[in-house]
């Protein structure tokens, strides 16, 4: 096999959609990001096509003890820029990763939209019902019934107006690519966030020597009489006590 057979091998098998520069990561996700309970993880992707054709990505995560990822799809910023958030609401390691791949429906929409001459539209619109029934396959019920409408609508309409119109409803949009196969997908490794209490982000703490705290001057403290000022230590902004070590200090000199 010579040189070029295997670079167009190569070309062949590589995914058709790429996904690069998952953000936030700490050391190429050797070690877990960190949150605290309540937190947005905002979470940012480079993600393209080998060609011309748009992609579309999705962040999926999940949290301790799911079994299935949860999947929301992702704004595009520009500059093959994309970005997704999710909250954290409970304690333990969340895994989150974005996947990305070819939106054949958009690409064919946003050159649909270029179209001047009768017969390119009424040809465009032709390929559009061929994605489009291909998406109706893949859903059901009552949504495959309003996909395959609207791919016998662009097909066989003959007004171009109509067929503009067809290409431009956001809701039926939407819907087919709920539905669109995923082609030349890809999905980025998945990285892992660890989510603690709220104390464990930041937290003030008053170190405590209970032997200070009697009331009566020359006395020595008790727990009792620390107890009796955690009120005062927490109007003070304090949310943490600490004791320093208790153990005997001798029997001369004390």
């Amino acid at each position: 096999m010579n040189d070029a057979t295997r670079r167009r091998q190569s070309l062949e098998l590589a995914p058709m959609a790429v996904v690069e520069d998952v953000r936030p990561q700490v050391d190429h996700g050797r070690f877990a990001v960190k949150r605290v309970v309540g937190e947005e993880i905002v979470v940012t992707a480079g993600g393209f096509a080998h060609g011309h054709e748009q992609v579309a990505c999705a962040l999926r995560y999940r949290g301790p003890g799911d079994g299935d990822w949860t999947e929301i799809e992702m704004r595009f910023l520009g500059n093959d820029e994309w970005s997704g958030a999710f909250t954290v609401d409970r304690i333990g390691t969340w895994q989150y990763c974005v996947a990305c791949w070819i939106d054949h429906l958009a690409s064919w929409r946003a050159g649909f939209a270029r179209r001047i001459d009768a017969e390119d539209v009424r040809l465009a619109a032709r390929i559009g019902a061929e994605l489009v029934s291909a998406c109706a396959a893949r859903a059901s019920a009552a949504e495959r019934e309003s996909l395959a409408r609207l791919a016998t609508a662009l097909g066989e309409e003959k007004e171009t107006q109509r067929q503009r119109t067809l290409a431009g409803d956001e809701a039926l949009f939407a819907l087919a690519r709920r539905h669109a196969p995923r082609d030349g997908a890809i999905e980025s490794p998945a990285l892992a966030a660890v989510v603690e209490r709220e104390r464990a982000r930041f937290s003030t703490w008053y170190e405590f020597f209970p032997r200070s705290t009697s009331p009566e001057p020359g006395e020595h403290g008790t727990f009792a009489d620390a107890e009796d000022r955690l009120d005062d230590i927490a109007a003070m902004g304090f949310d943490v006590v600490y004791l320093p070590p208790i153990h005997p200090v001798g029997r001369e000199m004390r």
